[in-house]
């Protein structure tokens, strides 16, 4: 299927008004992965949701899997790296019966594995009539937690399934990082990769976020001009995807792109898109896997929707 150019970006109240065949969410540790269904009367045909492996015993963690199945939906462990139940719940979908689809997927406690293995199942499926699917990618703001003291290394530093070339690398590399606040994943990346750098951080609209962003990564941003350090507001999905999109293809014809989202998972779902779009980008993953420090993010009650179409070839 073919991915619409056009993302747009929909007032949070207009999900509760549509008719969704299929919604996602994740069980996992934070307060906010549950807030959508506590605070929206969604309607869908079918409800999944997926739940970590890892930690099951902590209590908010109990506490969402108690409440998903409250809610209707079906529940099913899976790893965080892995995309073989996402997967498979996909492919029992019939997208032969009708003509037009309604997806919901609540990314807010998703890994990146996660919800990029729902933009491939699309990118790459083929259907005998003409279908349009609507995506709708909703994430729950969280009110700001500091960081842990304690930084696991990095255990994942390489390119997402799917999201990557094949060809040997005849360009010079152009690195975009997504800054979050653990000082370990964008610096390391720096290391590992000779490249000309550039980065983007949440502005002021989240000021205590973006300060310990700054704290964090202020080695880093002292190496980079300011030209080559973007902004943006996590409540303007439409501008970050206009600035990341004009980007790429300006450096797309001189460099080999690497993205690496450390931060939001807006920046990450944008990066995400982006490489589908302008193709060649490749989205790297810096995480510490399975030893990552669970931490309960609680929302702040506001929610970002992303809505994005795929249409048959």
């Amino acid at each position: 299927m073919k991915l619409n150019s056009q993302i747009k970006q929909i007032n949070q109240n207009e999900i509760a008004d549509i008719n969704y065949d299929l919604f996602f969410i994740s069980s996992g540790y934070e307060e906010r992965a549950t807030f959508l269904i506590d605070s929206c009367n969604i309607r869908s045909e079918r409800k999944e949701a997926l739940s970590f492996e890892n930690y099951s015993d902590i209590k908010q963690r109990i506490v969402n899997d108690k409440k998903v199945i409250a809610k209707g939906f079906n529940i099913a462990k899976s790893a965080g790296d892995n995309d073989i139940t996402i997967n498979k719940i996909l492919r029992s979908l019939d997208f032969e019966s009708k003509s037009e689809f309604n997806i919901l997927v609540d990314y807010s406690s998703m890994t990146r594995v996660w919800y990029s293995a729902i933009l491939n199942h699309f990118r790459w499926l083929e259907t005998e009539k003409e279908v349009k699917v609507n995506i709708y990618f909703s994430y729950s703001l969280a009110i700001f937690n500091p960081p842990p003291d304690l930084e696991v290394p990095n255990k994942h530093i390489g390119p997402i399934k799917g999201f990557y070339t094949i060809s040997l690398p005849l360009k010079p590399t152009a690195l975009i990082i997504g800054l979050g606040y653990e000082r370990i994943r964008a610096y390391g990346l720096t290391e590992f990769l000779d490249a000309e750098t550039k980065v983007f951080r949440t502005d002021s609209t989240h000021e205590k976020f973006t300060l310990e962003v700054e704290n964090k990564n202020e080695e880093l941003l002292r190496m980079i001009s300011d030209d080559n350090i973007f902004s943006y507001s996590l409540e303007k999905i439409e501008h970050l995807h206009f600035v990341l999109n004009s980007l790429c293809a300006k450096l797309i014809e001189k460099y080999r792109i690497v993205i690496a989202p450390c931060g939001p998972k807006p920046f990450t779902l944008i990066s995400l898109l982006n490489s589908i779009l302008l193709r060649d980008l490749d989205i790297w993953r810096i995480s510490p896997g399975i030893e990552g420090i669970p931490q309960n993010r609680k929302p702040d009650g506001s929610i970002v929707v992303t809505k994005i179409t795929f249409e048959s070839k």
